[in-house]
């Protein structure tokens, strides 16, 4: 029974699965290594050429911002503020040039002023603050904290610097192109004084002088002169040797003749004079008569001669109404201590300062003259000179108003 019942079960399992068939699985499909090896090879180009696009596509974005003036222009600005470069102060600030010395500096014309007080061997340049903003007269009270002096060519630092400030020095200081040497020191005396608490000395070396640039500080302030002091510096440019070269000069040797002085006691002085060579010929020197040397010569391409020596006397010179007023022509040059004007004399041109008419200028005589003035010029504050141009032809003095024009002087008291 048991047998036939297991049978039975069989039968009707059998029955059953033919009712409900079983599909069989699909065949697993493998893949050949060709077309693994197609498919890798299809990304490695898709890749190549995706690089090669991009690399097409950064090129050209480059090439404009090269070929854009003004994408690149504020692509730069943006790359020097970020690096800390930063913008010149001193590009817009105003040159000031020294032809006769030359030199040039900008300067703050918004804040200082540049004032020249020509002193005959000693010419002094004030940077002083703006006339608003200052309550004194430079040339009158040689005021002013930075000044540029000009020295003869040798000059030495004076022996109280040394003591008062014990000034030290530092060799190789650059002004400009021009190693210089600077000195720097604080008074050692603490007592009130109109005299600065410090100072920074600069001794420039020129071809035919010395310039020596000066600030002086006091303890507590911080003036104008101060602030921009490093930055005018910075700005210093000279000429150089060969754009001077149109300019020599004649240095004599020349006794002090003071009446009043006894001639064991009398000074000897070195006098240098520089003139323009355009239309000289030759330069001798000039004699009194004996042995003394008194001047020089300067002998212009024309034949005519312009006479240049120290006057350590002079005078007066007016003219009335049987004079008549003389034959005048202003010459400018500020290394003289006023204007220089040339007279036609009996025979001879002479070159003069303190010209006045009437009135005005020759107020000290009496009765007034129509027209006074000294009988030589006046050269700051280093005398008068005489200065004659040996001719009474209008058209060869030109030649003797070009040197008198460009002339200057300088001395050094040897004893």
């Amino acid at each position: 029974m048991k047998k036939e019942g297991a049978i039975q079960e069989v039968e009707n399992r059998v029955v059953k699965d033919s009712n409900n068939p079983v599909v069989p699985a699909a065949p697993v499909q493998t893949v050949s290594k060709k077309t693994v090896w197609f498919l890798v090879s299809i990304i490695v180009l898709l890749g190549i050429a995706l690089t090669y696009l991009s690399y097409l596509f950064l090129g050209n974005n480059k090439e404009v911002v090269k070929d854009n003036p003004v994408e690149n222009k504020a692509t730069t600005i943006e790359t020097s503020e970020s690096e800390g470069i930063k913008e010149d102060p001193t590009k817009d600030w105003k040159t000031y040039t020294n032809e006769k010395l030359g030199y040039s500096f900008k300067y703050p014309e918004t804040d200082l002023e540049v004032i020249d007080c020509p002193r005959g061997s000693v010419d002094t340049t004030f940077i002083v603050p703006s006339e608003e903003k200052r309550h004194f007269d430079p040339c009158a009270s040689s005021g002013g904290s930075f000044t540029i002096t000009k020295h003869a060519k040798n000059y030495k630092l004076p022996s109280y610097y040394y003591v008062d400030y014990d000034v030290k020095s530092t060799s190789g200081f650059l002004v400009g192109t021009v190693s210089s040497v600077k000195y720097s020191g604080t008074r050692s005396n603490n007592e009130p004084a109109p005299i600065p608490d410090s100072v920074d000395l600069i001794l420039v070396p020129q071809l035919e002088s010395t310039l020596q640039i000066s600030l002086g500080k006091w303890t507590g302030e911080t003036s104008l002169e101060s602030k921009y002091f490093e930055q005018i510096l910075s700005t210093f440019r000279f000429i150089n040797a060969d754009e001077t070269s149109d300019f020599e000069a004649f240095d004599v040797v020349i006794r002090n003749l003071f009446s009043d002085v006894d001639v064991s006691k009398q000074s000897v002085s070195r006098y240098t004079f520089k003139y323009p060579t355009k239309d000289v010929s030759s330069v001798d020197m000039l004699s009194d008569g004996s042995s003394n040397v008194s001047g020089i010569s300067i002998k212009l391409n024309n034949g005519v001669d312009l006479n240049i020596k120290p006057a350590f006397e002079g005078s007066s010179v007016s003219y009335n109404a049987v004079d008549g007023k003389p034959n005048v022509k202003k010459i400018s040059n500020p290394n003289f201590v006023e204007e220089i004007f040339r007279i036609l004399g009996v025979s001879n041109y002479s070159y003069v300062t303190g010209y006045g008419e009437g009135a005005n200028g020759c107020s000290h005589w009496d009765p007034l003259p129509l027209a006074c003035h000294m009988s030589n010029a006046g050269f700051n504050k280093i005398g008068g000179y005489e200065i004659t141009c040996n001719t009474k032809d209008i058209s060869k003095v030109k030649l003797c108003d070009g040197i008198v024009e460009n002339l200057a002087i300088s001395v050094e008291e040897l004893k």
